[in-house]
């Protein structure tokens, strides 16, 4: 799969989490005023607004953070579906910050290292390094050549 498509999901599922509790704060369990919905509705979705905006810009930092995020939104989704009253809102919550966490994940197995440009360059480099002895006397234990 490729980055692109990783990112879209990772990204498909932080926005259904947003919806999630926006449907939740204002149409289902709307607080008094306004000004109370607006503010709880900022606190709450402000990580993952956080978040994608960092997984659009720098993938890798962005999928570390969406994952970390996402395991909050997991804890907050067990601690809802333990009321019998908010059950299934709170099982949907805990499969979307699922999804969300899964699809960081993979990003970030997907995503080559930073400074991936010089690997091969770095890595033949540091090869032909290890294989010197440490003291200059082949044989004495502290080389890592194999070839004899």
């Amino acid at each position: 799969m490729s980055t692109v498509a990783l990112r879209l999901t990772l990204l498909v599922w932080l926005g259904s989490l947003f919806a999630l509790l926006g449907v939740e704060r204002w149409f289902i369990d709307p607080l008094g005023s306004l000004a109370a919905n607006a503010a709880v509705f900022a606190v709450q979705t402000a990580p993952i607004v956080a978040v994608a905006a960092l997984s659009i810009r720098d993938a890798a930092r962005g999928a570390l953070w969406s994952a970390l995020v996402s395991l909050v939104y997991f804890v907050h989704g067990v601690a809802r579906a333990a009321a019998p009253a908010e059950r299934l809102s709170g099982l949907i919550e805990i499969a979307f910050a699922l999804g969300a966490f899964v699809s960081a994940l993979l990003l970030l197995r997907v995503l080559p290292p930073r400074g991936a440009a010089n690997t091969a360059e770095n890595q033949s480099a540091l090869t032909n390094e290890s294989r010197n002895s440490s003291s200059g006397v082949p044989g004495d234990g502290a080389s890592t050549d194999t070839r004899r």
